[in-house]
Order: structure tokens, then sequence, then C-alpha cells
């Protein structure tokens, strides 16, 4: 059984990540993905080349290995006796002693980190699908319940384009980043499972779509389905409040949501177990 890990937040670590030397931490590659150049560096081989051979599964879309110097942002961890320490560019994210998982916390800033800091599209926290040539943006953070509904929609036969982020260009047209589903409730309500799409009998979209329908939905168990219509600027609040990208590219990221909201339908939704709801959605957009 893995032991707890104990994690100091960073006021307590001391050095920077400028303080290693190429010697300390000579272990690194680079990669570019939607103009973002990011470099990922420790003092452990082993993890280095694990970070590498995942990369077509961390970034499931088109990204090209560059020289480490060309990197404009950097990943560290260093690991000393029984403690990591990772940092974000400069600074220190934070120290940790014990067993943990720190393949999945690289995975989720290398993604992290090409999402904050792209200059070309919009991202935000959402399962998106593609169906009949529209794609249909759910936005939601963590334990909201969307990867559940892709999934569902994937089943029945919608284009998977991802269960964690929304990309969006400044046409409005919504991108695929198909990584596996992560999928709770298989082994408990909170550990995930990943799930390719074509372990569904699902089809990974190819090509971007316009976004049509933007869904904002709660969960309620045993409640009948509810449905509203929100206005543009309601729609665009919705999106900011699951951005990534809002904060480094404020004008350009709220310029892309602005678009969306305007052209898509924006559904409020209180909704049942997925199975029904997407029923009663594929319905609503039949007709």
């Amino acid at each position: 059984m893995k032991s707890k890990a104990k994690t100091e937040i960073a006021p307590a670590m001391k050095k920077r990540a400028s303080d290693f030397s190429e010697r300390e931490a000579g272990e690194s590659f680079a990669v570019e993905c939607f103009g973002v150049a990011l470099k990922v560096r420790s003092n452990r081989r082993d993890l280095i080349e694990k970070i590498k051979e995942m990369l077509s599964e961390i970034l499931p879309v088109k990204f090209r290995m560059i020289a480490p110097s060309k990197a404009r942002h950097s990943l560290l961890a260093i690991f000393s006796d029984e403690t990591v320490s990772l940092y974000d560019d400069e600074e220190p994210i934070f120290e940790n002693s014990g067993d943990f998982e720190l393949q999945e916390i690289l995975t989720s800033r290398i993604r992290m980190t090409v999402a904050e800091f792209t200059k070309k599209y919009a991202f935000l926290h959402a399962g998106v699908i593609g169906w009949k040539d529209r794609a249909i943006v759910i936005p939601g953070q963590s334990f909201s319940g969307k990867s559940t509904l892709v999934k569902e929609f994937v089943e029945r036969g919608a284009l998977y384009f991802s269960d964690e982020y929304a990309v969006i260009d400044e046409k409005g047209f919504a991108h695929p980043f198909p990584k596996k589903l992560s999928i709770r409730g298989i082994i408990n309500d909170i550990q995930q499972v990943d799930i390719s799409c074509e372990e569904l009998g699902g089809k990974t979209a190819r090509e971007p779509l316009p976004v049509e329908f933007l869904v904002v939905s709660k969960f309620e168990k045993n409640r009948r389905q509810r449905v509203s219509r929100l206005t543009a600027g309601e729609g665009m609040m919705a999106m900011v409040e699951n951005s990534l990208s809002v904060r480094r590219s404020p004008q350009h990221t709220l310029n892309i949501f602005k678009l969306v909201a305007a052209n898509s339908v924006v559904l409020k939704v209180k909704r049942a177990e997925a199975p029904e709801f997407v029923d009663f959605f594929l319905q609503l957009v039949e007709t």
C-alpha cells in the first residue's frame, strides 16, 4: 500500500529552479505545442525517458520536439534522498516526502502550461463532442460529470474531441484534444480509470468543428431533466469561470468566448443520470 505523502507548499522551499546547474539537473527534453515551447528537466533519467515515451498521450495533438535552448517555459523535478521538489518555471510548486504519483502530476502540469500560455487558441476545462458537423461544449471542473457525459455521447455515435479541454480558435471552431477519457465510478467515485475512445467503440474527431451548443450542466440525482436558455453573456461567464488562458491572454480569450457565445445555443441543464440526459438532449437537438 502506498504511504500518504506529506506535502509542504512552496514557501518551505528555499531554492529556485535557476539555482540548480545543468550538471545537477542535466536530463531534459523540450517540446512545442500550440505555440508553447516547454522544457522538462530532472536529475532522474528514468523519469525523463518515461515522460518522453508518454508525450503522444499527454499531448494528443500535433507537437514537435525542439532544442531545450528554445524553450520559454520549464518544469523541473529534483530528487534528493527521499524528497522530490517540483518547480514551474522559476517558482517552486511543492516539496513532497513519501510515495506519490509524480508522473501524473507532471502530465497535468505539461498540459496546463500549454493551455495557459498559448496565444493562438482559448482553452477551457470542458468536455467536447461532435454531432452532425457541429461541436457541443460542456464546461466544467473536475467532479462535474463532464467525462461521464462525454462517454455516453461517444457510445451513442458522437465524435470524441476531449473530456478535459475545449480548444477553440479565433473563428469559434473547437479542435480535437483526444486524450484518453478519465472515468470515475469503475473502481470507486474518486479514482480515475483511463479509457481510449476506441475501447468504447467510438470515433475520434480529426478536424475542427464550429461550436453550436454550450451546455452548462449540473447533476441532480433522482430529478427530471430541466433545461433553460441562457444569454450570450451568461455563456461567456461560464466559459471564463472554466478558462485556463484568460489570465495570460485576456483580450484574445474573451474575444473568442464572445464569438462562441454569440453563435451558440447556450443552455443551462439540471440533469439526471447520463443516459437519460443524452436521450433528452439528442431529442432536443433534433427538434
